[in-house]
């Protein structure tokens, strides 16, 4: 992931053969209007919300902030995992 978001897409688009079109993801683009612009099948799926651009990213990271993955089940879903979170503004 960097701050360009024409390598973005064009790096989603390269690893989409070889890891499938659904987990190929991207950061949002930091401009609205590039979003408006850039066609679906010319990028990846976005990953977070549109909140959440290179720059708070990057932000987070300065601020120390981690980046854990958990796997939801049956048993333990969104809404379990939602109210587990402590501060979170992704899943408000």
């Amino acid at each position: 992931m960097t701050s360009n978001d024409d390598v973005n897409s064009l790096a989603a688009l390269h690893f989409a053969p070889l890891f499938g079109r659904a987990p190929a993801y991207q950061l949002m683009p930091e401009d609205e209007k590039q979003l408006a612009a850039r066609s679906r099948h010319l990028r990846g799926r976005f990953l977070f919300g549109k909140d959440m651009a290179h720059a708070a990213l990057t932000q987070w990271f300065t601020d120390e902030a981690v980046i854990k993955k958990t796997r939801l089940s049956g048993e333990f879903g969104f809404k379990e995992l939602k109210a587990r979170m402590v501060r979170c503004s992704l899943c408000s």
